[in-house]
């Protein structure tokens, strides 16, 4: 009991020395540094980065940029992403369930069809970069991203 006694007696002791070390400190937030003289900057809030679509995978948004920019095909050979034409890629595009056709129309309008998959949902397709943005609003089309290597012209069966 005398042992409980002086721990509670050691750790009072410890918070009165603090307490007695640094009076007037307040750590309640910014009206202390205004009552103090200190400037104080408001900040606006902070934006998160544009990401892109949501609807492209990142190397595509980051292509995006990079065209805008006129370095794609840099940014292309940096990543081994193959440019058909030079301004187009290859990408795979998952559709909506049932709206395959939907989005086979709107990729052939936007660019070339290479060809679909009967067993997934999903087309290839050569795209021109200006229009990924473009592809990616429509409805019938869940995501784009780039393929894995695949043959043109072949269809999954």
């Amino acid at each position: 009991m005398v042992r409980k006694a002086w721990h509670l007696l050691l750790v009072i002791a410890l918070l009165a020395a603090v307490a007695l070390a640094a009076p007037g400190c307040d750590y309640s937030g910014d009206e202390t540094a205004a009552a103090a003289g200190e400037n104080v900057v408001d900040l606006p809030p902070m934006e998160p980065p544009e990401k892109g679509n949501p609807k492209l995978d990142s190397h595509l948004n980051a292509l995006i940029s990079a065209y805008e920019r006129g370095e794609a095909e840099a940014y292309a050979a940096a990543r081994d992403i193959k440019l058909p034409d030079g301004d187009r890629v290859r990408v795979r595009i998952v559709c909506v369930t049932g709206q395959v056709q939907a989005a086979v129309e709107v990729a052939g309008t936007l660019g070339t069809v290479e060809n679909t998959s009967r067993r997934r949902p999903s087309i290839q397709a050569v795209v021109p970069i200006a229009n990924l943005t473009a592809l990616a609003e429509a409805e019938s089309i869940l995501r784009i991203r780039l393929p894995s290597e695949s043959v043109p012209g072949t269809t999954d069966e």
